[in-house]
C-alpha cells in the first residue's frame, strides 16, 4: 500500500491544483457577471434617458403639427402656405402681363421714333426745296430787274 500513498497525494495534489483554477475561473465569471450587470445598469439608465427625450420630442411633434394644422393664435400655417402661393401666382401672371405692355410700349415707342425721324427728314428736305425755290425767284426777278 506504499505505493498507493504517493498517488493519493498526487491525486489530492492534481484535485487541488484543479479547484484552484476552479475557484479562479468562477472568480473571473463572477467578475464578468458583475462587469455585465454594471454596462446593463448604464445601459438602462441610458435606455430611460432615451425614453424621456423621445417623449419630449413627440410633444414638441405635437404641438409643432398644431401650429401648421391649427395655427397659433393666427391663421394655420397650411391656410398662410396656400394663400401665399395664390398671391405667387398671381404676382407671376401680373409680371407677365407687365413685360408684355412694356414690350408693346417700347416697340411703339421705337415705332414713333421712326415716324419722327422720316417726319424730320421730310421737314429738312422741304425747307431745302423752299430756300432752293426762293433762290431760284430771287434770281430770275434779279435777272427780270437787270
Amino acid at each position: 500500500m506504499g505505493n498507493g500513498q504517493p498517488s493519493v497525494e498526487r491525486d489530492l495534489g492534481r484535485l487541488a491544483g484543479s479547484m484552484e483554477q476552479l475557484t479562479n475561473e468562477v472568480g473571473r465569471i463572477n467578475a464578468s457577471i458583475t462587469e455585465a450587470f454594471s454596462i446593463a445598469r448604464q445601459n438602462g439608465e441610458h435606455i430611460v434617458g432615451l425614453e424621456t427625450k423621445c417623449t419630449e420630442i413627440q410633444s414638441q411633434i405635437a404641438e409643432i403639427k398644431k401650429t401648421v394644422i391649427l395655427g397659433n393664435g393666427q391663421k394655420s400655417m397650411v391656410t398662410q402656405l396656400s394663400e401665399l402661393s395664390v398671391q405667387v401666382a398671381t404676382a407671376q401672371k401680373n409680371i407677365n402681363i407687365n413685360k408684355k405692355e412694356l414690350k408693346e410700349h417700347t416697340d411703339n415707342h421705337d415705332k414713333l421714333a421712326e415716324g419722327r425721324l422720316l417726319s424730320k427728314t421730310q421737314f429738312y428736305v422741304g425747307v431745302l426745296g423752299l430756300v432752293g425755290t426762293m433762290l431760284l425767284a430771287g434770281s430770275a426777278l434779279l435777272a427780270a430787274l437787270l
